[in-house]
């Protein structure tokens, strides 16, 4: 959120919920196991790191 503010964030969220429901917001991602969030977490992907259990 940085310097949105969080009551100016929570009037634009329905909005956002439905561009990200539409498609407008691709994110590529990539799965990592929890048990290497040591390794990885310092890590500069080019894709978001998500972490699985």
């Amino acid at each position: 959120m940085g310097s949105v503010a969080p009551t100016e964030f929570l009037k634009e969220l329905p909005e956002l919920a439905k561009l990200i429901s539409a498609g407008h917001f691709i994110v590529e991602t990539e799965a990592v196991p929890l048990a290497d969030v040591s390794e990885d977490w310092q890590r500069e992907p080019d894709k978001r790191l998500v972490f699985t259990m």
